[in-house]
């Protein structure tokens, strides 16, 4: 649990609120104290710091003070307070470089997006494309997710992102996304290009007001619904007003205002915050350096709901390396146009970064070809592999990112996902002549993501299948192929069970 602190002074003039400057240091140290002295202050384990200067806001206001300065002591006394302290600073996009790297006296963690789903975070959710969205089109876009608001190579983001990509080893701060428009048929997509992004927490939000809880809640925190958890609990009471500056020595009206209104607050936002705390999933630092991007996922397959309960890491950094599945709760083959023509994938979730640029470039610069909805498997959902091969067996074509890892991970075990989809892809292949396969290996020339437009487009019917087929088929003569009908009928079993 994390408490709320504000940073800024505010100006409201019809209907807009303006920051005016700093908070001063005794005045946001005194909420601090009230935080820490209040009932619930041995639960806390941090402070969620808003507010905090963006790095083009720390430019363009300079005449404010050093912007670095003010949150970097701020954060050193949090910690000082108490050295489990974790301190989540929220810019709402990309912070000063000396705000990030905890170990150098940055935060734990940075929200490095807050904004819309449709309109910053995924456009093509309405049809658009992040390109569209942007202040120029000259240098191309990057994909669908945090950094889909800014300009490559000219909007200064991209050794940041190129970070990110590493891992939280080169940021030195976890990320976190605040996204409001989401819904549970978008949460799946949102949470995988989250993990391409190496962003590690998020907070979906169905209305900007950040307040609502999502349908999908009892769902989400991973329990059945029951008179603890409930699917719409009541809505929290109204905010209290902005919090007010500090007082003079002689103010001692508004001296009375902050004695009374401020305990309020704290309540409010102490009680929303454990509410809604299964989003962030913060954890000691000293726990979260030991534990990198695993992610634990609960869903509805019947429903395609999805919901991300935590992202975190060491199944990537140590190669579980499980495949991220795409299908559609009712998939048929006129669940799109006649013109348009449906295409499946098979990747390896430490290539998901790989598989979002394929996606991008195939749903936004071909007429004609689409990739399935991602579907998200969830460790209690026993269905997921009947939905994978309903979208196979509506689709057209797969593509399968046939890269070292994918190779490593289907390898390893006769039961690993991948080796679950090759074996429904093979019958695919033998059912249908038609039905188009591309493995391909981004590393290697010729198998990029703009390569794959050019295959589509020129109607190509495969690309590397004898060499995917051969490696398949080695491997299942290692250990034995698993008959697909064997794994449905256990599921099938274990469901009607349950």
């Amino acid at each position: 649990m994390v408490a709320y602190i504000s940073t800024k002074t505010t100006n409201y003039s019809q209907g807009v609120w303006t920051q005016t400057g700093f908070r001063s240091t005794s005045t946001v140290r005194a909420y601090i104290d009230l935080y820490r002295s209040s009932q619930l202050g041995p639960l806390l384990d941090g402070f969620f710091i808003d507010e905090v200067s963006n790095r083009w806001q720390a430019t363009e206001t300079a005449s404010w003070g050093d912007h670095t300065a003010y949150y970097r002591s701020l954060f050193a006394e949090i910690r000082g307070l108490d050295a489990r302290y974790v301190v989540v600073a929220n810019p709402g996009s990309l912070p000063p470089d000396g705000l990030l790297n905890a170990s150098a006296g940055g935060a734990d963690t940075a929200v490095i997006f807050e904004g819309s789903l449709e309109q910053d975070w995924d456009p093509t959710v309405g049809g658009s494309t992040c390109l569209a969205h942007l202040w120029t089109q000259q240098r191309g876009s990057f994909a669908p997710g945090p950094w889909c608001p800014y300009v490559p190579g000219w909007d200064g983001v991209d050794a940041l992102i190129a970070d990110a990509e590493r891992g939280f080893g080169a940021v030195g701060s976890e990320l976190a996304a605040l996204i409001y428009g989401a819904s549970a048929a978008t949460i799946g997509t949102i949470h995988i290009q989250a993990l391409a992004a190496n962003v590690t927490s998020l907070y979906a939000s169905t209305s900007r007001k950040w307040d609502d809880v999502p349908s999908w809640w009892c769902q989400a925190i991973g329990q059945p619904e029951s008179s603890t958890c409930v699917a719409a609990p009541p809505q929290p009471p109204p905010p209290p007003p902005p919090p007010p500056l500090l007082p003079s020595a002689d103010a001692r009206g508004t001296s009375l205002i902050v004695a009374i209104v401020a305990p309020i607050a704290a309540a409010v936002i102490l009680l929303s915050v454990a509410l809604l705390c299964w989003h962030w999933h913060l954890r000691p630092r000293k726990q979260r350096d030991a534990a990198r991007a695993t992610t634990t996922v609960s869903v509805d397959v019947e429903q395609m709901d999805a919901v991300v309960v935590e992202t975190t890491g060491d199944a990537v950094a140590n190669g579980a390396c499980e495949a991220h599945r795409s299908g559609s709760s009712s998939c048929s083959s006129g669940a799109a146009p006649d013109s348009v023509r449906l295409l499946q994938n098979s990747f390896c979730a430490r290539n998901s970064m790989q598989m979002m640029k394929f996606r991008d470039m195939v749903d936004s610069y071909t007429d004609r070809w689409r990739f399935l909805p991602l579907l998200m498997p969830g460790v209690d959902d026993p269905t997921w592999f009947e939905r994978w091969q309903e979208g196979l067996n509506a689709a057209s074509g797969v593509l399968v990112l046939f890269t070292g890892e994918y190779r490593e991970r289907a390898n390893s075990h006769v039961r690993s996902a991948l080796r679950m989809e090759a074996a429904a892809i093979k019958e695919r292949l033998a059912r249908d002549p038609n039905f188009k396969l591309f493995a391909l290996d981004p590393s290697k020339e010729g198998q990029g993501y703009g390569d794959l437009r050019l295959y589509l487009d020129a109607g190509e019917t495969y690309m590397n299948k004898s060499s995917w087929l051969a490696f398949i088929n080695v491997v299942d003569g290692l250990d034995g192929a698993l008959p697909t009908g064997e794994y449905i009928s256990e599921n099938v079993q274990r469901r009607r069970q349950l």
